[in-house]
């Protein structure tokens, strides 16, 4: 693949480690297999051949989404690839769902003004793990 944006998501084993890199939850490589070919968009930045930055969004594509994986490696934070990871999946979910449809996420702690400022807003939920 060239580097630069793409719609095509990594590989499972370059989203295991990215997510490993970036500090996030572990899933395995059968996990990812599955969850990327079942995601509705993917939106990731290639450099030097690895993917460095990702945004992705899951759901039914009707009533419900979720804004998962947004993503950016350590080393390369702070260039505003997070902010443009981000703007290609809303622009992909404003012009491809419903506008009743709900685009969630989970926020981790400490990120919340990122996503305020571009429109989320806090709701009260719970999570469990199988």
């Amino acid at each position: 693949m060239t580097d630069g944006w793409s719609d095509t998501p990594p590989d499972p084993a370059e989203y295991v480690a990215l997510r490993a890199a970036c500090g996030l939850g572990r899933r395995t490589e059968e996990a990812a297999r599955i969850g990327l070919a079942n995601g509705l968009f993917c939106a990731a930045l290639r450099e030097d051949g690895r993917v460095i930055a990702m945004a992705r969004i899951i759901g039914d594509g009707g009533c419900f989404t979720q804004l998962v994986d947004v993503m950016v490696r350590p080393d390369r934070q702070g260039r505003g690839h997070g902010t443009e990871a981000l703007t290609r999946a809303l622009a992909w979910a404003e012009a491809h769902l419903p506008p009743t449809c709900l685009v969630g996420l989970h926020a981790a702690p400490g990120v919340e003004p990122f996503y305020a400022a571009r429109g989320f807003r806090p709701l009260t939920g719970m999570v469990r793990n199988i």
